[in-house]
């Protein structure tokens, strides 16, 4: 896991406790649920995503002077849901689109 408290799975990245960055962990994923654990002990559960490049980051995650910075910095990460359990499972509409729409928009950036 990098310094950020973020691990990656499928180019889309999910929080952890702040203590646990750059510790060894592993990661157990079933297609609606992220697990990540330490040591034998489950320390983060998300719904999982299927989008690219996106963040979620729990705020009970963060280490509160750095976390101002660290939002601020990550303007598209993606916050906790208030009241979702993590024994709860999580539905995610993930909108589908051809990837020429991405490469149009790839074009309309460079100069």
């Amino acid at each position: 896991m990098g310094i950020d408290y973020h691990i990656e799975l499928d180019r889309h990245y999910y929080s952890v406790p702040y203590r646990y960055a750059r510790a060894q962990v592993d990661v157990r994923f079933t297609a609606t649920t992220v697990e990540v654990f330490q040591k034998g002990e489950r320390i983060a559960s998300h719904p999982r995503s299927f989008g690219r490049h996106q963040i979620i980051t729990r705020s009970e995650h963060q280490n509160r002077p750095w976390a101002v910075h660290h939002t601020a910095t990550r303007p598209n990460a993606v916050q906790p849901v208030p009241g979702l359990e993590l024994s709860q499972e999580a539905t995610l509409a993930v909108q589908q689109r051809d990837l020429a729409v991405y490469d149009a928009l790839l074009q309309e950036e460079r100069p």
